[in-house]
């Protein structure tokens, strides 16, 4: 074509094609490196963590101008490289037409840049968004203060997803990141609900991962629903107590048990079939020590049978201090990972008095039943 090689140029537009989605979604190891919009023209966007809306009103622009810029970067390659091959056949169309392309989508991104920029940012999507919760009590400054300290918090809820999007919780916003624009949900405007769970690819996978997708809505309608992905239920544990621990679930989805989590299950029913523990209450029942939601209800009391191919088990010393489900995963803690059929007849030590303890002598207390500590 007009003095290219047809196989050069299917290179040529392959080669750009991979290039630019590095630049518009860099992966993780680009983003580490910091060879992303934001780190290089870091003297342009200043830092995030410091004033946040500023940060992504530029961060913004300057990613919309920068990806405008790419197809004229390619032409100019395109026609360096080639310019003898095109005054070899006398014509330069392919050239012309990719010149009239770049052009073109550089000046619309050049316009709406400046369009945005002479109004000091107020016609910029992040500004229209933060104005819909412009109210008499409270205006558009206060909320971008309100914003912006909120987010130099070192306790705020954050996943970071490909390219630019990452989703922020704090104080009383919820924020998501996009790569020309951030969205704002008040917290006290703001419901969730899980509406979707995504098992493992990996049918061998035993770590209980999964994508749960957690949809926040405003009460008012004032702003569109912002949809949050987190990687497993630690992860969704976190955004809920970040959003104030209520999250409705979707009817059918289903949290998927990791293997320490079905070790407990089988550790417990175990525990249900072991001799109880006559406890004589000379001290009163405090909390377990570990999750501090449900009462101590165990006590370690030796009944196994000692073995020459461990070391011997011992009565703890210690009054009742943990719950069944705790210390259950302090004993799956206890175990060797490569080895998960071993762990029933592991051992493992008591965490206060250091006395061996087996399956068989977590005893739980007379008239005490296993309660759910979450």
């Amino acid at each position: 074509m007009d003095g290219i090689p047809q196989e050069e140029l299917f290179l040529s537009v392959a080669i750009f094609v991979l290039l630019s989605f590095v630049v518009i979604f860099p992966p993780f190891e680009a983003r580490q490196s910091g060879l992303v919009i934001p780190h290089v023209f870091h003297f342009i966007v200043k830092e995030e963590r410091f004033d946040f809306i500023q940060h992504h009103l530029r961060r913004s622009c300057l990613t919309i101008l920068i990806h405008a810029l790419l197809p004229m970067i390619y032409t100019l390659i395109m026609y360096f490289y080639y310019f003898e091959n095109f005054q070899h056949v006398g014509s330069f169309v392919f050239i012309k037409l990719m010149v009239r392309i770049s052009f073109t989508l550089l000046f619309l991104a050049l316009g709406y840049i400046y369009m945005i920029w002479r109004n000091n940012y107020a016609a910029h999507s992040i500004m229209k968004n933060i104005r819909k919760y412009v109210n008499e009590n409270n205006t558009l400054g206060s909320l971008i203060t309100q914003i912006n300290d909120e987010c130099r918090e070192y306790d705020n809820f954050k996943v970071e997803y490909i390219g630019y999007s990452k989703v922020l919780v704090t104080e009383s916003w919820v924020i998501k990141v996009s790569m020309y624009s951030v969205a704002f949900i008040k917290k006290s405007d703001a419901r969730a609900k899980l509406i979707r769970a995504l098992d493992s690819i990996v049918p061998s996978d035993t770590s209980g991962k999964q994508l749960l997708d957690v949809l926040v809505e405003s009460v008012s309608g004032v702003a569109l629903p912002l949809s949050i992905r987190v990687y497993d239920r630690q992860m969704f544990n976190d955004l809920k107590d970040k959003l104030g621990g209520q999250v409705e679930i979707v009817y059918g989805i289903y949290f998927k048990a990791s293997l320490n989590e079905q070790f407990v299950q089988v550790f417990e029913h175990q525990i249900l079939d072991n001799p109880r523990y006559n406890y004589d209450n000379r001290y009163p029942l405090e909390d377990c020590l570990g999750c501090q939601s449900i009462s101590a209800n165990i006590k370690l009391q030796k009944h196994c049978l000692d073995t020459p191919e461990a070391p011997p088990c011992r009565n703890c010393s210690c009054k009742p201090m943990w719950c069944s489900r705790c210390i259950s995963r302090i004993f799956a803690s206890k175990q060797d990972p490569s080895r998960t059929d071993q762990w029933m007849n592991g051992k493992a030590e008591c965490p206060t008095c250091r006395a061996n303890f087996c399956a068989l002598d977590v005893c739980l207390l007379s008239g005490v039943e296993i309660e759910n500590s979450g």
